[in-house]
């Protein structure tokens, strides 16, 4: 009887060390994501900035809006808003 009740325990035990490890497992699913996230967000931000700086050095040349909309492809509110 005790020895049984000894197996059940250690059966116990071992699942519960087998959902640690699903669990670390996870958690390190989560962390490979939030640093692809953060990669992609400053990729984002580095884009975002070669965009400005080339329609501001496309204004500087003296041209207009609707040309610049023409030479990007960017939406003209996008253009406008820079």
């Amino acid at each position: 009887m005790i020895e049984e009740k000894e197996q059940v325990i250690e059966e116990k035990e071992q699942v519960i060390e087998e959902k640690e490890q699903v669990i670390e497992e996870k958690e390190q699913v989560i962390e490979e994501k939030d640093q692809v996230i953060n990669e992609k967000e400053k990729a984002l931000e580095e884009y975002n900035l070669t965009i400005t700086e080339t329609i501001n050095q496309l204004r500087v040349r003296g041209f207009s809006d609707s040309e610049i909309v023409s030479i990007t492809g960017l939406p003209l509110d996008k253009v406008s808003k820079i």
